[in-house]
């Protein structure tokens, strides 16, 4: 269940609502001059074997340079047909540079595009994530790329 409110975001000077549901779990995350407050993850939840397994493959995958600093919290953002996130990088200052981020779908299919940032001719990349597929945004992604959740087409 999403939280009752839309989070209030600073976007060009103006306070705007969020165009979609977010909830941050384990650390409270800050983006876009806002801070969204963090949930205790649940024992034994589907989130908790989430960051379980994701830790589990960064180890194994060699990955992380830190392992000894484990994945400890996550963005939950639940998507309406209307609803969208704008072409951005997650590149806030408390996240370690490089890590890999993952994105866990749930829910109905949607599409997500990933952009060149310093070459806007080159074509971008859009995949149609459905229920249970799992993204990682690894190496240079941040740095290189922006990604987007656009709105739903209508036919």
């Amino acid at each position: 269940v999403h939280p009752p409110k839309r989070h209030l975001l600073k976007l060009f000077g103006r306070t705007v609502s969020e165009k979609r549901w977010s909830q941050s779990w384990g650390v409270s995350y800050a983006y876009s001059g806002a801070t969204n407050p963090a949930r205790a993850i649940p024992p034994a939840s589907r989130l908790a074997l989430l960051l379980e397994t994701v830790n589990q493959w960064v180890v194994t995958a060699k990955e992380d340079q830190e392992a000894s600093r484990p994945y400890n919290a996550c963005l939950q953002n639940w998507y309406e047909p209307d609803d969208t996130i704008g072409r951005h990088a997650d590149d806030e200052r408390e996240m370690r540079p490089g890590m890999p981020i993952f994105s866990l779908s749930w829910g109905g299919t949607r599409r997500f595009v990933l952009r060149a940032k310093h070459n806007p001719t080159q074509e971008k990349t859009e995949l149609f994530l459905q229920d249970g597929d799992l993204l990682v945004m690894g190496g240079t992604t941040q740095e290189t790329h922006y990604h987007e959740v656009p709105k739903r087409r209508v036919t």
